[in-house]
């Protein structure tokens, strides 16, 4: 987020993050195929034959909705955007003085 504190909007960090969505859903699929199978579940193994957005929405209802708080901490993150003023340091606390 640093990189784009002073160049771009926070917008556009999000869009450039969920731009990514496709890489760390290729990402999870390798970590569940290298995972033992003794670690996973019996619903995770037989999940591999269904299609990837099926499976996606299995793990996100069976696990952790990571699209769902994702939402939720961009908009929080907005917030924050929206609360700080222009004189607030890194962390949105105002300038003294």
């Amino acid at each position: 987020m640093n990189n784009y504190r002073d160049t771009h909007h926070y917008k556009d960090f999000r869009a450039d993050y969920l731009a990514m969505a496709d890489v760390f859903g290729v990402a999870s699929d390798r970590l569940l195929e290298q995972m033992p199978q003794s670690y996973k579940p019996l619903w995770v193994r037989a999940s591999v034959r269904l299609p990837a957005e099926v499976r996606s929405v299995l793990l996100n209802k069976r696990t952790f909705d990571i699209p769902k708080h994702r939402l939720a901490a961009f908009g929080y993150g907005y917030e924050i955007v929206l609360d700080r003023g222009e004189d607030a340091d890194e962390n949105g606390v105002p300038a003294q003085g």
